[in-house]
């Protein structure tokens, strides 16, 4: 009898001992979801590198007018603006693929 109730604590204890596991998995869990979530790109900011690269060119002009005198200063701001362009859809499409990798550990 004395046996059989101690069997019976020990059974609880290691229950509550899973239950208390399974509530730090999942506030773990959901505190990550949380900081991926946060770290999710935002739309304002593709258009704030766009109108911060705006802001540059007209740095730029402002104060150094007669660089755009110059025979490939036309050819070099649009190699810069293109750059700037791939670099951009590179990282969105490296987002989706996060994204998609993340929907994949889920199921």
């Amino acid at each position: 009898m004395q046996n059989s109730h101690a069997d019976e604590q020990r059974l609880a204890a290691q229950q509550k001992a899973v239950e208390l596991e399974m509530l730090y998995q999942q506030d773990k869990l959901a505190e990550l979801n949380k900081e991926f979530e946060a770290l999710r790109p935002k739309a304002w900011r593709a258009w704030s590198d766009f109108l911060l690269a705006g802001v540059w060119i007209g740095m730029l002009f402002w104060l150094a007018p007669d660089f755009y005198d110059q025979p490939g200063a036309g050819l070099l701001v649009a190699f810069i603006a293109s750059t700037m362009m791939l670099i951009g859809r590179e990282s969105q499409r490296i987002h989706k693929r996060i994204d998609l990798l993340k929907a994949m550990l889920q199921k």
